[in-house]
């Protein structure tokens, strides 16, 4: 189904061109109740091709408070979730803790569903009073554009990367706190080596800037545990974790790390 099958449940619906990858961006705004008909294989559809881009904005307080009891009870108004639901983890999906691991868990649901095409997806999420969470999901083919969406956030919530929310207080950092550094560590020492192009897409995955990179790079460095190898033939005096970079350098740990 195109997104103007679902007009009605919308409180917006538009379609415009993007300069950024040179294809169209869909932005879908359900009301708390028009959620209902936005279904992932509608997004599956709308992304094939890889020339366009969709914001999807949902209600994600509203869908986790019936999320865990609408799979095993049957009541009326809950099918669309449900369908919504089992769509995307099959017909036994996992209990939500929290509305948080409810977004968690749809994100890396709708990334598994979408794989095939190579889209990467990521959220923002709005925290507002009452505890009610609302979520922006961002789907696209284009490496660069999902870059400058992680931009924004990381603009928006330098500490946590994650969304705007009325509790301002942090102690650590995101990177501190999401073991980034190890699954960064873990993902060079799979492999003889790994390509810059490699690092900067694996950090981009896992939610995290080229600059939040070269801080663990950087700590790494200074303390001998990483080992940088030129496969260009040219001098290497940086990491060169960037969209497109000229350049071609590989990362191995050292056997003391």
């Amino acid at each position: 189904m195109d997104s103007e099958g679902i007009i009605p449940y919308l409180v917006g619906c538009f379609a415009r061109k993007n300069p950024a990858s040179g294809g169209t961006l869909r932005l879908l705004f359900p009301t708390n109740h028009g959620y209902k008909a936005v279904k992932p294989e509608d997004i599956h559809s709308m992304l094939e091709g890889n020339n366009t881009e969709v914001l999807l904005w949902l209600p994600a307080s509203f869908m986790y408070r019936f999320a865990n009891t609408v799979t095993r009870i049957d009541f009326k108004g809950g099918e669309p979730l449900k369908e919504f639901i089992f769509a995307l983890f099959g017909k036994n999906p996992p209990t939500f803790k929290s509305i948080y691991d409810f977004i968690e868990q749809i994100t890396g649901s709708f990334r598994a569903y979408l794989r095939e095409l190579g889209i990467f997806v990521d959220t923002f999420t709005i925290e507002r009073g009452g505890g009610n969470v609302y979520c922006l999901f961002f789907f696209t083919s284009h490496i660069k554009g999902y870059e400058t969406m992680l931009s924004t956030k990381w603009g928006m919530d330098e500490n946590r990367g994650k969304g705007h929310t009325k509790n301002k207080s942090q102690s650590f950092s995101e990177i501190q706190l999401s073991g980034y550094p190890q699954k960064l560590k873990s993902f060079i020492s799979s492999a003889e080596y790994r390509t810059n192009a490699e690092i900067y897409k694996f950090g981009l995955e896992n939610g995290f800037l080229p600059k939040h990179t070269n801080d663990v790079f950087r700590d790494w460095k200074d303390k001998g545990s990483i080992e940088r190898i030129s496969l260009d033939g040219q001098t290497v005096r940086g990491n060169h974790i960037k969209y497109n970079s000229p350049r071609r350098v590989g990362f191995k740990m050292k056997q003391n790390s």
